[in-house]
């Protein structure tokens, strides 16, 4: 069984070699652009991340360009579709048509294998997500260098452009991703107007749970909406485990502040959340789009997360946990400089 699952992967990298080189010769159309997402929970793809809000500006303002959304099933195309936007399983034959025909692809993280082999002319542009104090791509131990370029081509897949939210993170994108300066566009991330402005189609998969208890801890007047969002773990550990939950929720209630705390998106499969049931501090699920709501916390704590980048620009204080620091410098890397530059 096992010789005939590899023996599965093998042919299906062949023949995404085979599409991907013929996927060249198709005719480009620079008035289409696609948009792919990354954000997956236990049930579906979500609606999130800089390619939404991107797309979003696109299909609501730029009627000259035809904006499509490709998902990875129908669920989240349907959703879409609902809602007056076009969107396409890259499994179904428009899905593939469009991927076929865009003049140019966006994505918000790594390639998919599926949507590299239909790239071919495309050009690629990557909003990529933010830019912490974590290392990425090749800077890191972590990310890049445990892919081969044989089984893992879209990982590899050449930038038109690479977008950054200021001159020193273009900085860090362009040693990190090896792409030359002149390709990074500093232009501010996507996701980044949600936090000051109205979106349309913004509240297409927000964490519906998370903003009715925002609303039900401002009901109750507390002093301070706190918001907990650690980053992910190269180990997979839990960073709760680090916490004594039973003292925070004393502090919390003694000063009158309230807790909500949520993991990274790629614990929304796990069962994360502690059973203990406490007085003062929530959990909300992971895997759904939290942007539009951040603006309602008061104080921010996370530890290596882009998040705290993100959270400077609406001016509240940040909170750095960072318990495992040299462990994670060591399995991750982080950028030295960063910690001299960044408030908290």
């Amino acid at each position: 069984m096992r010789i005939f699952k590899k023996a599965l992967t093998l042919s299906d990298i062949i023949l995404s070699r085979v599409i991907y080189v013929l996927s060249f010769l198709m005719p480009r159309d620079k008035k289409l652009w696609i948009f792919v997402g990354w954000h997956q929970n236990s049930e579906r793809e979500i609606f999130a991340d800089n390619s939404k809000y991107l797309f979003l500006h696109t299909a609501n303002n730029i009627p000259s360009v035809k904006a499509v959304w490709i998902g990875r099933d129908n669920r989240i195309c349907n959703i879409l579709n609902k809602e007056g936007y076009d969107a396409y399983s890259i499994r179904s034959l428009k899905g593939v048509y469009y991927s076929l025909r865009a003049g140019f692809t966006f994505i918000d993280a790594f390639m998919r294998l599926e949507n590299w082999r239909l790239s071919g002319q495309s050009k690629v542009i990557q909003l990529w997500h933010g830019k912490g104090p974590k290392k990425t791509g090749y800077s890191s131990p972590y990310s890049l260098a445990a892919y081969s370029k044989f089984t893992s081509p879209n990982l590899f897949r050449k930038f038109h452009y690479f977008i950054a939210s200021s001159d020193y993170t273009a900085g860090l994108v362009s040693s990190s991703f090896r792409i030359r300066k002149e390709k990074i566009l500093v232009s501010g991330l996507p996701k980044y107007d949600v936090l000051f402005d109205d979106i349309g189609g913004s509240r297409i998969d927000i964490n519906m749970n998370l903003r009715n208890k925002i609303r039900e801890a401002r009901s109750q007047n507390f002093d301070k909406l706190i918001f907990y969002a650690p980053t992910f773990r190269p180990d997979g550990s839990n960073p709760l485990m680090q916490l004594e939950l039973a003292q925070l929720n004393n502090f919390l209630l003694k000063k009158n502040y309230f807790l909500i705390g949520s993991l990274h998106p790629k614990f929304s499969m796990k069962n994360w959340a502690p059973k203990d049931r406490f007085s003062n501090i929530h959990f909300t699920e992971s895997g759904y789009d939290i942007y539009p709501l951040l603006k309602n916390f008061d104080l921010l704590i996370t530890d290596y997360s882009s998040l705290a980048v993100d959270f400077l620009l609406i001016d509240k204080p940040t909170i750095f946990f960072v318990y495992d620091i040299e462990k994670y410098r060591k399995e991750m890397g982080l950028h030295e400089d960063f910690w001299d530059l960044i408030p908290g």
